[in-house]
């Protein structure tokens, strides 16, 4: 028996992603971006829509991610832009 979800697959290690920090995975040749806020881990697209740069070369300030090309805001919490 696993401790994993059904239908969830493992990536990383808790602490892999200290608290403020982001990673970025591949799953499926998808990069994969991985967010710790205060404990709660959210995965997001590792593109922000403008030019495709990668959102994990940004900012993370608490729920938001900044793109570091064009400085727009997302929510990792739902991957809106704010």
């Amino acid at each position: 028996m696993s401790d994993v979800p059904e239908g969830f697959v493992p990536v990383a290690k808790t602490s892999d992603v200290p608290p403020g920090a982001m990673i970025v995975i591949a799953v499926d040749r998808e990069r994969i971006m991985l967010a710790n806020v205060a404990g709660q881990f959210y995965a997001l697209r590792d593109m922000c829509g403008h030019r495709n740069a990668p959102l994990s070369r940004g900012r993370l300030d608490g729920h938001i991610v900044e793109c570091p090309l064009h400085f727009a805001q997302f929510d990792v919490r739902t991957g809106k832009l704010v």
